[in-house]
């Protein structure tokens, strides 16, 4: 067979393949044209996941009678001079989507232009063009696509459920939400308005109320804002505080210039900077919008436009691990709302199950009425059966031994006069102090504190445990990093591009104790460890390194090695569970915990405390609803 130029009609079914993959890479190439159009309102309707219609209707520029058939010719675009392919300021640029998206469906755009009196529409489907014609329609424009897949069917069978195609296209909907606080957005399917996200503003209250509508409350109120600048780039955004955190990396949303991206590099910075107060199964969430100069950044890397490559990687792990590290070691000693939530959940799940499993839901009386609680009042009270004059139930009496035995004659005492009392010192610790005054110490484990408004329940062991691992991190960063010099030297062989980066950060290892030379254009020879690292072995170290230099653009590998060494030795020279504390012990524990950073969460991610507001506990009582 000879060479021959392919119809364009194929060329553009084979675009297709990679510009139009599912409906929700429809639903994208539509919405950031609309974005480029200058469009603050967008009504996107789905029906059958994507695959019977997508219809996107916004109140942008809208175009004119004579560019409607121009928008549908391959390569043909309003954002894109002839040089200036590396200044892109537009998310759409290639010229390729709607050709590409007209060849494998049934298409059409009406549209309004600005400053004009009329509105034109024209169709196309599996890629043959119809006439222009007029219609009546309002400024901006209506982009219709019917039928998707239907010249294409061997397409079909590669989609998925209709309910996760639509998930799909939430996602998408949701990433553009984030970054675009000002603009409204609405999906729409048979049942009716799936998602409803009003225009805010884009102030940091803006930003937050955004958040809110998109991703709840408890995002809203269990995230840090971050912001930094570094040669030229500038970060702001969002992190959650480390006993905030989700299972996969889906809650981390990554922009730069405003353009929903994935990257590998941001999540490996992301993740070295949550290294020692996360756990190796969980994920750190972010919402991080990074703005750079075009030229510092190329958005031409694939077709879908979702992967971007950076100029210099090394400004921007840089200016993200910094922003980030410093945010959680300023907010570290909080724990997260969803901690005493979780609490919560689980007492009153618990008293549900074991005493209101066959009761009517409890009603109170009004507050101006005083409460005389019934037998049905509260899952609570199945728990306890009306006591005796003794004090104890009858039922208890006659089938169980006390819960509490009588207090013998020669334990009670009586105060002395010229005894000291604490209660004045105790409400002063109490409203002074954010973790408050100990008052009790339970199972020779766990604290318990008040403050003004609030118990506070600290986990002894592991509240002392990360102020012992900070303490100790701190020496080590005060010294001068202790190496071992080996008494053979490793060569190790890698790929000349690998070496490279290895020297690159040859001073941040040396910062660690990590000593080694170059070793010819492919090895490097290692004549140092850390002193920690007397029982690894060199090779398998620099094989990690390299490893997590590939996977994540990142080489916090000896970093997370070291803080690993000195937390288990701050694991086993902690206090331990069992062990009495006296109250002036308590409240030293609670003082340290204060001062020292990243004390809401332990070596291993878990949180050290949890606060059960007063309100929260007189709702569990039945005192509030």
């Amino acid at each position: 067979m000879s060479i021959r130029i392919l119809p364009p009609l194929v060329v553009n079914r084979i675009a297709a393949g990679e510009v139009v993959e599912r409906p929700a890479s429809v639903v994208k190439e539509l919405t950031e044209n609309a974005m480029d159009a200058g469009a603050k309102t967008l009504d996107i309707t789905i029906h059958q996941g994507g695959r019977n219609l997508i219809r996107i209707h916004d109140n942008g520029h809208g175009m004119s009678p004579d560019e409607l058939p121009l928008a549908l010719e391959r390569y043909a675009t309003s954002k894109l001079e002839d040089d200036t392919l590396l200044t892109i300021n537009h998310f759409g640029f290639r010229g390729e989507a709607l050709p590409t998206i007209a060849s494998v469906s049934r298409l059409s755009i009406s549209s309004h232009k600005k400053g004009t009196h009329e509105a034109w529409k024209i169709m196309v489907e599996g890629g043959l063009k119809h006439d222009v014609v007029p219609i009546s329609l309002p400024e901006g424009t209506v982009v219709e696509v019917r039928d998707l897949f239907y010249a294409t069917p061997a397409r079909l069978k590669f989609l998925k459920s209709e309910r996760t195609e639509l998930q799909q296209i939430q996602e998408l909907i949701k990433k553009f939400a984030l970054v675009h606080p000002s603009i409204s957005f609405t999906l729409n399917t048979e049942q009716g308005v799936n998602l409803h996200y009003p225009a805010t503003t884009t102030d940091l209250d803006g930003f937050k109320q955004r958040i809110t509508q998109v991703l709840g409350k408890e995002f809203k109120d269990n995230l840090l804002p971050i912001q930094g600048t570094h040669q030229g780039l500038e970060l702001k955004g969002f992190i959650g505080l480390p006993t905030f955190n989700r299972k996969t990396s889906a809650y981390q949303f990554f922009y730069v210039n405003q353009r929903p991206i994935q990257s590998r590099l941001l999540q490996g910075t992301l993740r070295a900077a949550y290294q020692d107060v996360l756990g190796h199964d969980s994920y750190p969430i972010a919402i991080l919008f990074l703005t750079l100069p075009t030229d510092e950044v190329d958005v031409n890397v694939h077709p879908a436009k979702t992967e971007v490559r950076f100029r210099d990687d090394s400004l921007i792990r840089h200016l993200v691990y910094s922003c980030a590290k410093d945010a959680i070691r300023q907010h570290g000693h909080h724990t997260s709302t969803t901690v005493s939530d979780q609490a919560l959940q689980l007492l009153e799940t618990r008293y549900t199950k074991q005493g209101a499993s066959e009761q009517t839901a409890p009603t109170y009386p009004s507050s101006s009425s005083p409460y005389v609680p019934s037998k049905h009042s509260h899952p609570l009270h199945s728990l306890y059966q009306p006591l005796s004059p003794s004090g104890i139930s009858a039922h208890e009496q006659s089938s169980k031994p006390t819960l509490f035995e009588p207090i013998p004659p020669s334990l009670k005492t009586e105060q002395s006069e010229s005894e000291p009392n604490f209660s004045s010192d105790i409400q002063a610790l109490a409203e002074s102090h954010p973790l408050g005054a100990a008052k009790c110490q339970l199972h020779k484990t766990y604290i318990v504190a008040q403050t003004h408004d609030s118990i506070i329940i600290v986990d002894q062991h592991a509240a002392h445990e990360r102020i012992t691992l900070e303490k100790l991190k701190t020496a080590s960063h005060d010294k001068t990093p202790h190496s071992q010099r080996l008494l053979i030297p490793e060569v190790i062989e890698a790929h000349e591009a690998a070496i490279e980066k290895l020297m690159d950060l040859q001073s941040f290892f040396q910062k660690l104790g990590l000593f080694y030379e170059r070793f010819g254009d492919a090895a490097i020879i290692v004549k140092s460890l850390p002193s920690l690292f007397k029982d690894v072995n060199p090779k398998e170290l620099m094989r990690d390194v390299l490893d997590e230099l590939h996977e994540h653009g990142v080489a916090g590998n000896v970093e997370e090695r070291i803080n690993h060494r000195l937390a288990t030795y701050a694991c086993h020279h902690s206090i331990r569970a069992g062990r009495f504390l006296s109250i002036a012990e308590m409240n030293q524990l609670l003082r340290d915990m204060e001062s020292t950073p990243l004390t809401g969460q332990c070596n291993h991610g878990r949180p050290t405390y949890v606060k059960l507001s007063l309100n929260d506990i007189e709702r569990l009582f039945g005192r509030k609803e």
